[in-house]
Formats: structure tokens, sequence, C-alpha cells
């Protein structure tokens, strides 16, 4: 992974993609299409109008701001073209305090592997960077491509198979992975490496 800094933020390259913060001006209208897309949010209560999708931007810069992460957007390399976004936030599951793995790719580039590397990409910046011990994803149990992803990335289903807990007013299946799992191999790099 190559972390190096930008105008607009934190960014990371995979072979394929670069993730960055969020520009507010800069990123809403496509971010706003992505989060208004009925078929990219159908596992989502509704799509975004482009005022939530303004909030949803706000809260990103605010975790930013607070937490040093949050939602990046995703580019692909070659283009700079913006395909969707990915990222890390602190999440409260039943009273506890977690750090939650999130990622959505419009559907023009589903089926390419964009998200699993995205997600593999936020995992070890979590894990080398920001020295987390653990990420958990949390997922909606209809939503099998999410599902999967969080499978390709050495996640497993944190409370047994079949378990389930309540967040957001829906059912979600909550998978998780720890920095010396041996389900996915994340090489250690001393914290100056930023």
């Amino acid at each position: 992974m190559t972390i190096r800094k930008i105008e607009n933020g934190v960014v990371f390259e995979s072979v394929r993609l670069i993730l960055h913060e969020i520009d507010r001006e800069q990123d809403l209208e496509f971010l706003a299409a992505l989060l208004g897309h009925p078929e990219v949010m159908r596992y989502w209560p509704a799509p975004m109008t482009r005022e939530e999708s303004i909030a949803w931007i706000e809260r990103q810069v605010g975790r930013y701001e607070r937490d040093g992460f949050g939602y990046w957007l995703v580019s692909l390399k070659e283009s700079g073209q913006p395909i969707g976004q990915a990222g890390l936030m602190r999440v409260e599951i039943e009273g506890e305090s977690c750090i939650g793995l999130g990622y959505i790719i419009h559907a023009d580039h589903w089926g390419k592997g964009y998200a699993t590397e995205a997600a593999k990409q936020c995992l070890e910046y979590g894990f080398n960077v920001l020295e987390m011990s653990r990420i958990i994803a949390l997922i909606r149990p209809e939503n099998e491509p999410s599902i999967k992803v969080a499978e390709r990335i050495g996640m497993i289903p944190a409370l047994g198979p079949g378990m389930r807990t309540q967040y957001a007013g829906f059912e979600h299946v909550i998978y998780a992975i720890e920095c010396e799992s041996g389900s996915i191999l994340i090489e250690r790099v001393p914290r100056t490496a930023k």
C-alpha cells in the first residue's frame, strides 16, 4: 500500500484504486448520484436525497476531523474517475464501541473486484497505519454481495453462523477480523510509514 498526503487529505493506493478524503464541493455530484441510486442503496433504508447526501458528506468530514478516518472516495487510479466510497468509522454495537468497515461501489462498476480491493486497503490502513486491533462489518443478511466481499478479505461472522444484531432499525450480521488473525495476511508496518 502506498500512502501519501495530498491537498484534500490522506491518500492510499492499491493496484487499481486511489482512496482519499471526500471534498465537499468537488465530490458532491458523484456522491449524490451514488447515494441516490436505488439499486446501489437497496440494502439501506432508502436512497438518499441531495440534501441527505450533503449531510452524509458533512458526517464524513466530521469523522476525518474527530477520528482521523471515515468513508473515503474511491477512484480509478488510471483515470481518476470516482466509482464509490469505502472506509472506516466508529460505530456502537450493543453498547460497545467498534471500528466498522463499509464499502459502496456504483452499480456501473460491480463485478470487477473493486469493492474487495478497496475494503482490503481499508483493513490494511486500519491495522498498519491506525494500529487498530479489530475491525467489523455490519451487513444486512440478505446482502449476499457484501457478505462475499467480507469473506474474500478474511472476515468471519463474529457471533457465529446465523447470529444477528439490530443496528439502525435493521437486522445485521456482524463480520469481524483481528489484526493478528490467520484469516488474512496483513504485514505490520512501522507507525512512521505515514
